[in-house]
């Protein structure tokens, strides 16, 4: 595939449905229970779709292509001072990778998933499609590839929100050996402006 060419994954898809063939993605090939493997199918590789394609630092937003790894984003929005709101602990797995499985993170506790932190998709549907979806606009398709599993279509382009960087940060290892008094402490913490992770 082509990098600059998201049509391409329309195509593969088009070609799929009218051969009666099933389709999976592969990002960086971390997926469960065989969901990136295509027994009989086509195996559509994603890293290859990797490239940032606009960072807008006043409206605190990045477009990038549904390969880009996390890592790389990482690392390309430092100049800027952004970074992604939420964040897995597996800095090596694609955008619409985790996307597509919600990507549940250490700053999850205040900003949500992953998931909740996207703007705008571009999404190929199962007919070949390319519809370019959002929460207030196409929501179904939105939500149903959000947490989909690939299921619905395939992530070829997200807009996601970004967030200040701190030039600094302090970590804290709190040991308990009572779970009643972690999680009434846990729940302070969530609630206290003063934490930015937890984990």
């Amino acid at each position: 595939m082509k990098k600059d060419h998201a049509e391409d994954v329309a195509a593969v898809i088009r070609f799929a449905r009218e051969h009666g063939l099933g389709v999976s993605t592969r990002g960086s090939a971390h997926s469960q229970s065989e969901l990136a493997i295509s027994r009989g199918g086509i195996l559509l590789a994603m890293r290859s779709m990797s490239r940032i394609l606009s960072v807008d630092r006043d409206k605190e937003t990045v477009d990038v292509e549904g390969g880009v790894v996390w890592r790389d984003l990482v690392h390309h929005l430092k100049r800027w001072d952004l970074v992604p709101r939420v964040l897995t602990n597996n800095l090596g797995v694609t955008v619409a990778g985790t996307l597509s499985v919600a990507g549940i993170g250490v700053a999850s506790f205040r900003h949500g998933s992953q998931g909740d932190n996207v703007e705008e998709l571009d999404v190929v549907t199962g007919a070949g499609e390319t519809v370019t979806c959002g929460p207030e606009q196409n929501e179904e398709l939105f939500w149903s590839a959000i947490a989909g599993l690939g299921q619905v279509g395939v992530i070829t382009r997200a807009r996601l929100k970004l967030r200040r960087c701190k030039p600094m940060s302090r970590t804290y290892y709190l040991l308990y050996d009572d779970l009643r008094r972690f999680l009434s402490d846990a729940r302070s913490a969530m609630d206290d402006t003063r934490w930015d992770h937890l984990e």
